[in-house]
């Protein structure tokens, strides 16, 4: 193949990806709904920031729905521009959401002047696919800011990201991570995985270096750097059993598939939530 057939041949790729993930959200009860749900019924003083490497609309179509304020580094109607200072700035209310598409969006552009711009009648040519030249795409505007951002987010005082549906294979992504996790020991990273603990060896791997990353998957954990598979104790506090049913079924954790995730959150108070993660840590680490 030549390098006009290469070209021909990563366009139809691009050009399928996405036709698949330009889709709506379904009517009722969905994931998405779920999880801005939970985000806005709990009090928080610090805003929610979502990083997200998902090129799709799923997450506005559900803000918006909600009619939940938030901001993804854009500002203006009819072609909005990318303003990087607004990002780095963050002094939007606390309730507005922050959304950052670390690998860009089907409604994303660039104008005559090759600024990026929100333009969803185009053809997505400006997000980063999964190809070899993913990690130079990511070093030019606006993703350098973006995943500034995340580094940001990561290197605050005790901030605590929790990862779904993400394995840790990107390497760009993952190693910004294991950076910041180590320039920042109060920081951690709850990763909730779908897989086993042998399938998600990548994710499984850096936790085993990085002890402020945890690893939850079907059948095991990484917590503090220690691998084990999972065993039930006690019951923490009373009527637990009922909370258990949300996340173990058929002696498998299942807060690693997102539908069960953000159904478990809208389903649960805050001061569950805490508890969930303080009394399982202490059974796992008797384990």
């Amino acid at each position: 193949m030549n390098g006009e057939g290469y070209k021909s041949l990563s366009k139809s790729i691009c050009d399928s990806i996405k036709s698949t993930v330009d889709v709506g959200l379904p009517d009722g009860e969905n994931p998405y709904s779920d999880l801005i749900s939970w985000v806005n019924g709990i009090t928080r003083k610090e805003p929610v920031e979502i990083f997200t490497t998902n090129y799709d609309l799923l997450f506005e179509e559900a803000m918006e729905r909600a009619r939940t304020p938030y901001f993804d580094g854009f500002v203006g109607a009819k072609s909005a521009f990318f303003d990087p200072s607004s990002i780095s700035n963050n002094d939007l209310p606390v309730n507005w959401i922050r959304l950052w598409k670390l690998h860009g969006s089907i409604g994303w552009a660039e104008n005559k002047k090759g600024d990026v711009i929100r333009d969803f009648s185009t053809d997505g040519q400006t997000m980063v696919y999964p190809s070899h030249i993913k990690y130079d795409q990511t070093q030019a505007a606006p993703f350098t800011s973006l995943f500034d951002r995340l580094k940001s987010f990561m290197l605050e005082p005790d901030s605590i990201l929790i990862a779904n549906g993400f394995s840790f294979a990107d390497a760009h992504i993952s190693s910004k991570l294991m950076e910041c996790m180590a320039a920042n020991p109060s920081s951690a990273i709850i990763a909730l995985q779908y897989k086993t603990l042998e399938e998600e060896s990548s994710a499984v791997s850096i936790a085993l270096k990085r002890p402020n990353l945890s690893v939850y998957c079907s059948d095991g954990a990484v917590i503090n750097g220690v691998k084990a598979f999972w065993k039930l104790g006690e019951e923490p506090v009373k009527n637990w059993g009922r909370i258990r049913q949300e996340y173990w079924k058929d002696s498998r954790f299942n807060l690693g598939d997102f539908k069960r995730f953000t159904h478990f959150l809208a389903k649960s108070g805050g001061e569950k939530i805490y508890a969930l993660e303080a009394g399982e840590a202490g059974n796992e680490a008797s384990e």
